[in-house]
């Protein structure tokens, strides 16, 4: 019986799918958005494919979107706020003078 020839990782499949990364078995990836491994020895970009249309993947990246949105709008927040410290005290020294 012949051995069967596996996809395996490679700097094409990396440039495609920049969030995936290789492992230490070469026929494994592991993907950064989810932390997921999976095996890319069976059909290679098609592999990695269906791992973005899993419900895990889905979850995982909906949830670093709105962790962004959550972040972006708490710095929005604090910049408003150091503004609104700042004119206060502009006004506070303006009527100690």
């Amino acid at each position: 019986m012949s051995k069967k020839r596996g996809c395996k990782f490679n700097e094409e499949l990396s440039r495609e799918f920049p969030f995936i990364e290789s492992t230490k078995i070469d026929y494994m990836v592991r993907c950064d958005k989810c932390n997921a491994e999976f095996l890319v020895s069976h059909g290679g970009k098609n592999d990695i494919t269906k791992h973005l249309a899993t419900k895990r993947h889905k979850r995982f990246f909906n949830n670093a979107a709105s962790s962004s949105k959550l972040r972006e709008l708490r710095v929005a927040k604090l910049l408003h706020t150091t503004e609104v410290c700042s004119n206060s005290w502009q006004l506070f020294l303006t009527l100690v003078e």
